[in-house]
């Protein structure tokens, strides 16, 4: 089974660099999504940032920060022609839950894969 064969139920969602971490949160929790791409003004990805992100502050540090502050910018990919399990492996290797996910010719995002996705998979078949 390729990436592209699994379900992806939402359109891949981003935020600004410059938002603030509740408007982050409150589009986390309306997308029930656990992660979004971070763009900046030029729309270039420059991070992507979850929900264990933000877990990892106290809500008085929301005022504080904004989704650059706290973005990861080590970013994974997988093609949307790889294998499940070739992502999977990406995901174990780097200890990461959230891949983005490339065209075929790997020039545009196509969105983002959780290691969700791939369970949920696995558990519909």
């Amino acid at each position: 089974m390729l990436v592209k064969d699994i379900d992806q139920a939402t359109a891949m969602q981003y935020v600004k660099d410059g938002d603030s971490l509740i408007k982050v949160k409150n589009e986390l929790v309306h997308d029930d999504v656990s992660a979004q791409v971070v763009v900046n003004d030029n729309n270039e990805i420059c991070g992507i940032i979850t929900i264990k992100d933000i877990l990892k502050l106290s809500h008085s540090d929301f005022e504080l920060y904004k989704a650059k502050d706290i973005c990861s910018t080590s970013l994974f990919y997988v093609s949307e022609l790889d294998s499940i399990a070739q992502a999977s492996k990406i995901m174990v290797d780097n200890k990461c839950h959230h891949l983005l996910i490339t065209d075929g010719n790997k020039e545009n995002i196509r969105g983002i894969l959780s290691s969700l996705d791939i369970v949920n998979c696995y558990a519909s078949q």
